[in-house]
């Protein structure tokens, strides 16, 4: 591979460091990290990283940059030879789907903390495959079906690679990802993957504070639309509260379409109670994700003392709860409100009640 001067071409313009790192080893080394592509213009952003940088990292979006010291673009084609050209064994690969908001960051660092395994949070061409994904039922959306399937391959043997020590790779997603949790775990069907969430009323409470009212707002249309082709229809919403509630009914569908069909390659974790005995559930954890590690007393450990998203910040078990409490006094009626639409849907229709039940 490293001496087709067609493909070669792509790293010209890449700083020199990184053509020859390409050129030497190829793309088998999670060092060269695929951070963006783009299926209109048909390029891949390749970033630098290392062991500190995707430790260090909450996420993988532009924030990762800084971290890594240099990049560079290249055709996606040839990224699409350079993968398949990859001559180590794939490393086993598992998932995080969660509701948001619901710790899954916290979480991610607790299982990286463990021997052999690579912690990926949040890479941003899941969200790019995502959208393709929502694209294909347009008659212009500019790309097929098997392209798409490439596109996502081509990821999850990028996923797939580690470093001398890796033994498995958790790929975190990001919270709206889930909707194509369905077709990663068909393409990798050795992968596992982990169901996070919490109970309704959190999850309301939770959005309705301030931090994450414009994920909230943001996240909005799209948990709707997923919602409505799963129900045959759009239940109305008519306050914030109704829609936080439809957004934790749209996640918890989601989940529950991907438990369905793999019980023993998901585990559903419901963080609330994950905080209430983590040593216990980061043990079930780390047996359902085939990751050998003595788990010790986890409420002690300093990630649960730090927020995980900005660990230079401190937020304890205590200082969510507080959060909790206080956005249940200032959004009290809105917090009823979505518990009661979430009771009435579930009532006019019987996959809602399924979920409810799961």
């Amino acid at each position: 591979m490293g001496n087709n001067t067609h493909v070669n071409k792509a790293i010209d313009r890449a700083p020199a460091t990184l053509a020859s790192l390409v050129a030497c080893d190829g793309f088998r080394s999670p060092d060269l990290f695929v951070q963006r592509i783009d299926p209109l213009a048909k390029t891949a952003l390749i970033l630098r990283m290392s062991p500190e940088a995707y430790r260090a990292s909450s996420f993988l979006d532009n924030r990762v940059l800084a971290y890594t010291p240099d990049g560079f673009v290249m055709p996606h084609a040839h990224l699409v030879r350079w993968v398949e050209a990859i001559d180590v064994q794939p490393h086993p690969l598992r998932f995080i789907f969660h509701a948001g908001h619901v710790g899954s960051t916290l979480l991610s660092r607790l299982i990286g903390e463990a021997d052999g395994v690579l912690s990926l949070r949040e890479p941003p061409t899941l969200q790019t495959l995502a959208l393709m994904h929502d694209a294909l039922s347009s008659f212009e959306s500019g790309f097929s079906h098997s392209q798409f399937e490439t596109w996502t391959r081509t990821q999850l043997r990028l996923w797939q690679r580690g470093y001398a020590d890796t033994r498995c790779v958790v790929v975190k997603a990001t919270s709206d990802t889930a909707r194509i949790g369905r077709t990663l775990m068909q393409l990798a069907p050795e992968a596992r993957a982990i169901l996070l969430n919490v109970p309704a009323e959190t999850f309301i409470a939770m959005m309705l504070s301030a931090p994450s009212l414009h994920e909230l707002r943001s996240k909005a249309r799209e948990r709707r639309n997923r919602l409505s082709r799963t129900l045959g229809e759009s239940p109305p919403i008519t306050s914030t509260g109704e829609a936080a509630a439809m957004s934790w009914l749209a996640e918890q569908l989601t989940q529950e379409r991907l438990s369905h069909p793999w019980p023993t390659r998901t585990l559903r974790l419901d963080f609330d109670a994950f905080l209430a005995n983590p040593s216990f559930h980061l043990g079930a954890v780390f047996h359902h994700l085939e990751i050998a590690s003595l788990v010790g007393d986890v409420a002690r450990h300093p990630l649960m003392q730090r927020y995980s998203k900005s660990p230079g910040i401190a937020y304890s078990v205590a200082d969510r709860a507080e959060r909790l409490q206080q956005s249940g006094r200032d959004n009290a009626e809105e917090i009823r409100r979505g518990l009661g639409w979430i009771d009435r849907v579930a009532q006019a229709y019987p996959p809602a009640a399924a979920a409810l039940a799961a």
